[in-house]
């Protein structure tokens, strides 16, 4: 990983919270290293299969069969295409649909991508007590009440996407959202949905 190996900490382990996605890049790395597999070819025979995923997947913009959502960003004139690379990472910019989003969701919840244990660690806060933003789990954002894992999952956001799944394991109820452009109504909607569901409106 040349982009990153020179990069230096920002602060000393232990005593702050940052999102990395050079981290989930790094996470990728290890997988494929791992697997002595291609890491895509490797979430594709691991995940995405076995759970009936079949709209999903990394796909590269110029050779792909599938009709892709163009990312859209607001510009002086309209909606333009935002402009992105040719092809995601671990670190995002795949492409899903809402029931594959779902199939994945229920697999983590019945234990079909992870072994129970697997993911109530995953779920438990790792950055309590640190200078943080929010509640981190391992690849988890958190929704607390006090100690209580009241939700967990995961976005994104890039020029031209909004992204978000999140399952409330009290009420059963899963919450998957997608956009492809980057306008302020995407944030709103999300808050609101999400006040329906837990009641704290």
């Amino acid at each position: 990983m040349p982009f990153v190996h020179v990069d230096t900490p920002t602060f000393a382990p232990g005593t702050k919270f940052q999102y990395s996605n050079s981290g989930f890049i790094l996470a990728g790395a290890i997988i494929q290293k791992m697997a002595s597999a291609d890491y895509f070819d490797y979430v594709r025979e691991h995940i995405y299969r076995p759970l009936g995923m079949t709209e999903t997947d990394s796909y590269l913009k110029l050779s792909s069969d599938t009709t892709l959502a163009e990312p859209l960003s607001k510009g002086k004139t309209g909606w333009v295409e935002a402009s992105h690379g040719l092809r995601g990472s671990s670190a995002g910019g795949g492409y899903s649909t809402p029931r594959d989003m779902l199939r994945f969701m229920r697999g983590l919840k019945n234990g079909t991508v992870l072994k129970e244990s697997s993911v109530a660690e995953m779920i438990t806060p790792k950055n309590s007590g640190l200078e943080d933003k929010f509640p981190y789990g391992y690849g988890f954002t958190l929704g607390l009440k006090g100690q209580r894992v009241v939700s967990y999952g995961h976005g994104g956001q890039a020029p031209g996407i909004n992204f978000e799944a999140r399952y409330f394991p009290e009420v059963d109820v899963t919450f998957i959202i997608f956009s492809n452009q980057d306008s302020g109504a995407y944030d709103d909607l999300k808050k609101n949905i999400e006040k329906l569901i837990t009641g704290d409106r």
